[in-house]
């Protein structure tokens, strides 16, 4: 009678399981519509023009003008074919970041998969992506611009990386660096990637195994050649005829680090706890014919000589406050779990994926550090994008620690997690 009993509690649980996850199905499904559907019924924002401009410029100048005077090569060349598809440029590049949401999620699952995170906790962490990737007000992945496909390839390059740590296979070595250089195809931050793959690459090298040490440094110095010679490709005819990269030009306006500055400088409240508000950029001009002091910083690097005081407090700031903000209120308690697993180390070895966790840390933790030095006024939610999923895959992985312990928190936090997603899905649709 006890077993009958077991057995019919146990379907039970499976069917409130199922059920559970139809629910959260459904959500999703409805959020992701009503989002993509209130987002492409409006005009092009912010710089979503821009990447208009660059393919009409693409169009009709050729590709080879386009690399001379600089352009985001693979993004505008993907959504040229895209354009020609859809009939329309802007909808053509919103298409192909809904794509290069598939190449991220794909990325994360696989890094799920070689962390060998259980089904049910894989869900979780796959739907608290998605909960941010079609909130309509914050996630890039709705825009037509170039940050999406960036993500793309350095998910891409993550995964491979992770998966040639675990198997040692050097063609995921090679297909690692193809896709990170391919990232300088796209976008100048990818600089910021790549230094936090070299931090990552030192702990592969020195701190996680003593054997083997020569061959580990040949394996990291063809995965940097790698991505130097496949990164230049695009930009050598800019180098070749004028001697500056091939990226694109987006201080048309002005110098962005000068209005900066300016804004830290006039204290305008804009409603936000979180930054002030823009100053224009006409005072930006006339701050600059009048010669008025200080100076203007031209370079994030005078920024740091012309004002240390104010560089220092925005990056604690920045740590402290934004970047916390943030990855809490996108991620839930897969952030806090994230924070725990530094107490965890004894758990993580005992996984055997101390090597692939080391190397997904030092990526999430280089690039927000990098992110916070280089940024004044506000960081916006997707220069952290990546960060953000990345942490939502970690914060999973200490989550399943926890469920295969059998500890006591696993429900209680899996539950707390799953209606952190609800709300999140709830709030898209509402609004």
């Amino acid at each position: 009678m006890m077993k009958r009993r077991n057995i019919l509690a146990a379907r039970e649980g499976e069917v409130i399981t199922r059920l559970l996850k139809a629910g959260l199905l459904v959500f999703f499904l409805v959020s992701a519509v009503l989002s993509i559907r209130e987002r492409h019924s409006q005009e092009a924002a912010g710089d979503e023009n821009f990447y208009v401009l660059e393919v009409e410029r693409l169009q009709r100048e050729g590709i080879m003008a386009s690399l001379n005077e600089g352009t985001s090569a693979l993004f505008v060349s993907i959504g040229t074919a895209m354009s020609y598809i859809t009939g329309d440029i802007l909808t053509g590049n919103r298409i192909l970041s809904l794509l290069s949401l598939v190449l991220v999620l794909h990325a994360l699952l696989g890094i799920a998969s070689l962390l060998k995170i259980s089904r049910e906790v894989k869900w979780l962490m796959a739907f608290t992506i998605l909960a941010f990737a079609f909130d309509p007000e914050r996630s890039p992945f709705l825009f037509g611009i170039n940050d999406t496909l960036m993500f793309g390839v350095i998910a891409q390059s993550l995964l491979y990386s992770i998966r040639f740590i675990n198997k040692n296979k050097l063609r995921d070595l090679i297909i690692a660096a193809l896709f990170l250089g391919a990232g300088f195809w796209i976008r100048e931050i990818t600089l910021i990637y790549l230094a936090a793959f070299a931090v990552a690459a030192l702990l592969y090298l020195f701190m996680l195994r003593r054997k083997g040490l020569l061959r580990r440094l040949g394996n990291s110095a063809l995965f940097f050649i790698i991505v130097a010679l496949f990164g230049i490709i695009p930009h050598l005819p800019a180098l070749l005829s004028n001697g500056n990269s091939g990226f694109e030009d987006k201080n048309y306006m002005g110098n962005w680090r000068e209005r900066e500055y300016l804004t830290q400088l006039r204290r305008i409240p804009s409603g936000s706890v979180f930054a002030y508000k823009w100053v224009d950029w006409e005072e930006v001009k006339e701050h600059k014919e009048q010669r008025l002091l200080p100076t203007l910083p031209q370079t994030r690097l005078e920024l740091w000589k012309l004002d240390p005081k104010m560089a220092v407090d925005s990056f604690a700031s920045n740590i402290i406050i934004r970047c916390t903000y943030l990855f809490s209120l996108r991620n839930g308690l897969f952030f806090i779990l994230f924070i725990t697993s530094f107490w965890m180390w004894r758990d993580i070895k005992r996984r055997k994926q101390q090597a692939a966790w080391v190397f997904l840390v030092a990526i999430i933790l280089t690039y927000t550090l990098l992110i916070s030095v280089i940024t004044l006024n506000r960081i916006e939610v997707r220069w952290l994008s990546m960060a953000i999923m990345l942490m939502a895959t970690a914060g999973a992985y200490i989550l399943d620690i926890l469920r295969r312990k059998g500890s006591g928190y696993y429900k209680p936090l899996a539950l707390a997690q799953f209606v952190f997603i609800c709300l999140s899905l709830i709030r898209n649709i509402v609004l």
